[in-house]
């Protein structure tokens, strides 16, 4: 009895914090994007697992017939729903990667069929014993095929790894780690429950992981720009204040403004989607050209600011320069109605000169709209020199 009551307080435990996290998804901005409905469809499936495992717990070797058909409807949808947050698990981390909604939506046929395997064999399991078993005293046993619904489950941690591994370097340390560190609760949880029949804590472990994960979201909202996946303005002030309080001896700081090419145009004829498009190829862009350890920021609309530690300004030009032949590659290979192009303007930030952040932005601001003004005059000749 008292076990019971430990693992039911446990899962009780488990669902509050679902249900917290839950309560703060309803204030977020995001909440109606296809990764936000993934994540929801995680949280509730993982609390209907925490319930019927407390159900479980609760009625485990409780006499009467009633009780044991209501023990084995319960076992049944908990082995069919077992699998099903690993396969939302699954479907979050490929969309988290890839940004790639119709890609993901292809994806839920193939990675269902292990659910589906595992759901028809949990209620087969009612006649053959395959998952479960109950005595006549409706004590619970596990049948021969316990272990495969655990194979089933580890297809799912399989596919993330995989997809995680591989993706690694296109992605960011803040958002890689929390998805990897994921797994970790849920299998240390899983191999102790394995080893030590009658320990109930998988489901537990997974509302921790799943709490990790949305401590990431929230993290990620505070300091990024949800379309482009870059610091948002908010981190870009954070960071120049305290880089106005601390110097990096024997390393230089640098600013770069670009604003991209021709924005209302692509907007106005080709609309708003095709414009969203071109700021998230402009953000792949300057992903490519620079350190995962510079800022790199969307600063408001088609403006972008990087600021980045070099040893000596050559590095900083040379990082430009990677700018524009990242944009002819990216053009090369997208093939799109429009071309990306950016004006730059950069400067070196001397901290002694009593020159401030904001004036500094200000500066290379300015830097930038001169490049514009020049190539726009470049271009007209040009254009008159044809006539």
């Amino acid at each position: 009895m008292i076990e019971t009551f430990a693992y039911v307080e446990i899962n009780l435990f488990a669902l509050i914090i679902l249900l917290l996290i839950y309560i703060n998804m309803q204030h977020l901005e995001e909440k109606v994007l296809y990764r936000q409905k993934l994540f929801t469809a995680l949280l509730f499936s993982s609390a209907i697992q925490l319930i019927l495992d407390s159900i479980l717990w609760t009625l485990d070797k409780a006499p009467g017939l009633v009780t044991r058909e209501i023990v084995i409807t319960a076992t049944v949808l908990y082995f069919v729903n077992s699998s099903i947050p690993f396969f939302l698990w699954s479907l979050y981390v490929d969309y988290q990667v890839y940004r790639n909604t119709r890609k993901t939506k292809k994806l839920i046929l193939p990675m269902v069929i292990p659910a589906a395997i595992n759901a028809v064999l949990a209620v087969l399991s009612c006649f053959t014993g395959y998952y479960f078993r109950y005595d006549t005293a409706n004590a619970y046993h596990r049948g021969n095929l316990f272990y495969f619904s655990i194979f089933l489950w580890m297809i799912y941690f399989v596919h993330t790894t995989v997809v995680l591994v591989r993706n690694h370097k296109k992605m960011e340390r803040r958002h890689f780690l929390p998805m990897i560190f994921f797994m970790i609760p849920v299998l240390a949880a899983g191999i102790i429950q394995l080893l030590f029949f009658g320990i109930s804590i998988i489901w537990a472990g997974l509302a921790i992981s799943i709490q990790i994960v949305f401590m990431s979201i929230q993290t990620g909202q505070l300091n990024t720009d949800y379309l482009t996946g870059l610091y948002n303005r908010r981190q870009l002030d954070n960071y120049l204040e305290d880089l106005e309080k601390s110097s990096n001896r024997g390393m230089i700081t640098a600013g770069i403004m670009l604003d991209l090419d021709s924005f209302k145009e692509i907007n106005d004829l080709y609309g708003h989607v095709a414009g969203d498009q071109a700021i998230i190829n402009a953000a792949r862009i300057l992903k490519m050209s620079f350190r995962k350890k510079d800022m790199v920021c969307r600063y408001g609309g088609d403006e972008f600011v990087v600021i980045l530690e070099r040893a000596e300004k050559l590095e900083v030009v040379q990082a430009v320069e990677r700018i524009y032949r990242n944009v002819l590659l990216e053009n090369a290979r997208e093939k799109l109605p429009y071309t990306i192009s950016f004006s730059i303007g950069y400067d070196i930030f001397d901290s002694k000169s009593g020159m401030t952040a904001n004036e500094f932005l200000e500066h290379i601001d300015s830097l930038m709209y001169q490049n514009k003004k020049s190539m726009k005059a470049v271009s007209e000749n040009s254009e008159t020199k044809k006539q």
